[in-house]
């Protein structure tokens, strides 16, 4: 799964600090809270998925989500009443 834009993209200084919690880097917007990329790291971390984000300033950022080819999960829902 890929999601691309091509707004103001990432420095590259500040990719390896992209998924800690309320980073929001050197051009950081209006309202940013610096939490989004650190939840879908986390997401990923518990579902046992990979997340790789390429950037270019003034160009585009890449977010790829990968999901793992020939391995089958099992989720289970445990239900207390």
């Amino acid at each position: 799964m890929t999601f691309l834009d091509n707004e103001c993209g990432i420095a590259t200084h500040d990719l390896p600090r992209i998924f800690q919690k309320g980073f929001t880097g050197s051009k950081r917007r209006k309202g940013s809270t610096g939490m989004g990329l650190f939840f879908a790291k986390k997401l990923c971390d518990l579902l046992h998925l990979a997340i790789q984000v390429d950037s270019l300033v003034n160009s585009f950022t890449c977010v790829k989500i990968i999901f793992p080819i020939g391995e089958m999960h099992i989720f289970e829902e445990n239900l207390k009443n």
